[in-house]
């Protein structure tokens, strides 16, 4: 008897659960690393606008922004030209406390310069009084926030590279939902509990990670791909890099530097949303990363932009859909580096560094071109045309860069929970054939257990399908690729990966 959709989802559900509940430490610090992003970076808590001295309001996250592009581009070309990794538990203690102090730097920052809006929230005024005192506040902040942000980042993902991109999904939009919940709760009470929170939120990471690592040998954290061939995932970079400029959009634009608490239950609502898409998109439905990225990450992202743009009246709403779009985009960016360091035997710092280094620096453009379409004095017409252009090029990426090809830097028809079953070069071997061979979506999953070895039987109650079916799919792909076997097609798989790795 068939089996129904619903019992993959159950069974995905109880991946889920085991995940969690097998490192549940893991789920622990990334909620505080992502409580301390969120307040810091992507919600309107900590940073305020920059009111200098002739007027000019420019975002305070620039600063982190560019430390954190430049930590991220220093440890790329550090590690390519040395190999070299941290990897002692007491640097991870380091980190953490620097990034406490990082925080407290900001928040004496903002203790100098912080002064009511009129617009329910708050704004920072620069006199020329404090002006040495406050210039040097931020710079140590900023280059502190910058440097421990993208070493804890590259940490995290040493070890969700070797756990496979389905995890970072389970534990990502686990974390996500409760630490946007915690945000929520902080808007109401006073700031200065907002702010000890920031200070405070990093420290209970360390302790968690290093407990964690315990579960991994220094060969899994640390030795993949340290003598492997740098390749350049071009199509990755550009996504990063177009991820950030969206953001950095939205980040520069008053009405998201206002601050006031119905924009940030907005946020919350966004990011919200994104981890239960995440729940149900990446981790029930199995789509690819192309999917994922490019015909629903995108999209929302540009929903959320014609909203801001078009809507006066639904700009609030906007602002949601397009952090809803930007946190699920950012979830399966994280999924899609981890596949990339454990399917393709890529290292963590070449990868995340080289990534989020595009995607901060895309952020930084951002937040430069918004805030300078503000000080117009038809900065809502500038702003406008600015989101519109913004629209365009989202929708034009996702057209452009939806393809099944170039697997060995991209992603291709790979999904989340791929590299469970194939090793690095059989697994291309197998995605660039259904793309070549023009198989469905249905089929490429049943090449994918086909090329495991797996009989109709074991395809039949895997996929949920009839062997009636399996038999149907397993026939098609024979007449398509050109074979007559089940060995047949392995033999040949075999012999694509080896010219693969040749080449």
């Amino acid at each position: 008897m068939r089996r129904t959709s619903g019992g993959r989802g159950s069974r995905s559900w109880r991946r889920l659960v085991a995940s969690v509940a097998e490192r549940p430490l893991l789920c622990v610090a990334m909620t505080f690393y992502w409580l301390w992003i969120n307040l810091g970076f992507q919600m309107p808590v900590v940073f305020r606008p920059v009111v200098m001295g002739a007027g000019i309001s420019v975002p305070s996250q620039l600063g982190p922004l560019f430390a954190s592009a430049a930590a991220y581009l220093a440890i790329s070309v550090w590690f390519a030209r040395s190999r070299r990794t941290f990897k002692s538990g007491s640097f991870v203690t380091a980190v953490c406390v620097a990034m406490s102090v990082s925080s407290a730097f900001i928040v004496s920052w903002l203790a100098f310069t912080m002064a009511p809006s009129g617009t329910g929230g708050t704004m920072i005024l620069l006199h020329e009084s404090m002006a040495g005192a406050s210039a040097l506040l931020y710079a140590t902040g900023s280059v502190l926030f910058g440097a421990s942000s993208a070493f804890l980042c590259i940490e995290l993902q040493r070890i969700f590279g070797s756990l496979g991109s389905e995890h970072v999904l389970f534990h990502g939009s686990v974390a996500m939902l409760v630490s946007v919940s915690a945000i929520l709760v902080l808007s109401f009470v006073p700031e200065a509990v907002q702010c000890a929170v920031f200070v405070l939120a990093p420290l209970p990471i360390a302790p968690c990670l290093l407990r964690v690592r315990r579960g991994f040998t220094k060969q899994e954290l640390f030795g993949r791909g340290v003598d492997a061939e740098l390749n350049v995932p071009y199509k990755l970079l550009v996504t990063a890099l177009l991820h950030g400029v969206s953001l950095g959009v939205l980040l520069g634009n008053p009405l998201f530097q206002s601050g006031n608490r119905a924009l940030l239950a907005c946020a919350v609502l966004g990011y919200a949303v994104a981890a239960a898409l995440i729940l149900a998109a990446a981790i029930s439905a199995r789509l690819s990363f192309n999917t994922l990225i490019y015909q629903i990450g995108f999209p929302i992202i540009a929903v959320g932009i014609y909203l801001i743009a078009t809507v006066d009246d639904a700009a609030l709403v906007g602002v949601s859909v397009q952090l809803a779009g930007f946190c699920f985009l950012h979830l399966v960016m994280w999924g899609a580096c981890a596949f990339l360091i454990k399917s393709f035997d890529m290292p963590a710092s070449w990868v995340i560094g080289t990534s989020t280094c595009l995607f901060m620096l895309g952020q930084l453009v951002g937040g430069v071109v918004s805030a300078a379409a503000g000080q117009f004095a038809d900065a809502s017409d500038m702003l406008d045309r600015v989101n519109v252009t913004m629209l365009l090029i989202v929708l034009g990426a996702a057209l452009c860069m939806m393809s099944s090809h170039n697997l060995r830097t991209g992603w291709g028809l790979a999904k989340p929970d791929t590299e469970s079953g194939l090793d690095n070069a059989f697994g291309r071997a197998v995605a660039m054939l259904a793309s070549d061979a023009g198989l469905t979506k249905r089929e490429g999953v049943v090449l994918a257990h086909v090329a495991r070895g797996k009989n109709r039987q074991t395809v039949s109650e895997e996929l949920c399908i009839s062997k009636e079916t399996a038999k149907s799919h397993m026939q098609s792909i024979y007449r398509k690729v050109g074979v007559h076997s089940q060995q047949e097609l392995i033999s040949y798989l075999e012999e694509r990966a080896r010219r693969a790795d040749d080449g």
